[in-house]
């Protein structure tokens, strides 16, 4: 919610988002820059530390970083690999896919996410990690299940915004994957 005040009440053209623990790295916005139109929103990779100062954030970039088109919500839909927090979007863009969906407790850039790509918009992932985010204990990102729960609402939406059968991809299946998707990635 507080997300979505912020994006109808910027005065700019462009928003970028930074919670308040994290940190950008010095050249994010003018990599991402480079590659933001109004067809597309551009992510990054990010740093995920544990109880590490802020301030030792310092990565070289190499000039050629790749990057990842992103053009199908299928593609994003049971792995996600976008860093919902290093968004940096036109207004615009924002404003006319509805923002973030405030009925959800986590997984809002998930969501977004999906929506965006299932609208036609592209989603650029610079590979460099610029975006460092700092891990603690009882944030909203350790609640595994409200993330999960919230993914498969995403998912319903998603499913139901296609119009495919009714009851054809189940809540059951869609957690089936999910819970599979985290045994892989554990392994």
């Amino acid at each position: 919610g507080s997300r979505n005040v912020g994006i109808w009440a910027a005065k700019s053209d462009i928003i970028a988002f930074l919670d308040a623990d994290d940190q950008f790295h010095k050249d994010k916005l003018e990599i991402q820059l480079r590659y933001l139109s109004p067809n597309n929103v551009v992510s990054t990779d990010a740093v995920n530390i544990d109880q590490k100062s802020l301030l030792d954030f310092n990565i070289k970039l190499d000039k050629s970083q790749g990057i990842k088109v992103f053009s199908s919500p299928f593609r994003n839909l049971f792995f996600n690999r976008l860093v919902g927090s290093s968004l940096i979007a036109f207004a615009s863009t924002l404003k006319k896919n509805n923002g973030y969906d405030s009925q959800l407790r986590s997984a809002e850039d998930f969501d977004l996410w999906i929506r965006l790509l299932q609208e036609g918009i592209n989603v650029i992932a610079v590979k460099a990690p610029l975006y460092l985010y700092y891990d603690r204990e009882g944030s909203l990102s350790k609640d595994e299940f409200s993330i999960w729960t919230n993914i498969v609402v995403s998912i319903k939406k998603f499913i139901s915004y296609k119009n495919y059968k009714k009851g054809a991809i189940s809540e059951q299946f869609i957690w089936i994957i999910l819970i599979c998707k985290e045994f892989i990635k554990s392994n």
